[in-house]
């Protein structure tokens, strides 16, 4: 059984590059994005963002910036449980 994903607000990102990745795939807020890879070095990275006070988009994306999976949930906990499981099967 894996650890859990590590979840990085936007604001802690200290790579530029990933900062770039990461702000170039988000649609609503930089305030509220939070991102997480399964494994460092894996070529997909999972994210969560606020897309209204009831609503957390999750999306699943390749570091070229190709979307795998997105959806939206009614909590920040619940997105990131979805997105972890999505994460863990894009690697599987």
């Amino acid at each position: 059984m894996s650890a859990s994903p590590i979840w990085r607000s936007f604001q802690s990102l200290v790579s530029s590059t990933e900062a770039a990745s990461v702000s170039a795939c988000c649609n609503y807020s930089l305030g509220t994005l939070e991102v997480s890879c399964s494994n460092p070095g894996t070529a997909s990275f999972a994210l969560t963002e606020q897309r209204h006070p009831d609503s957390w988009r999750w999306a699943i994306f390749n570091t070229d910036g190709s979307i795998l999976g997105t959806g939206c949930e009614s909590t920040q906990a619940q997105a990131k449980q979805v997105a972890e499981a999505a994460l863990r099967s894009t690697v599987d």
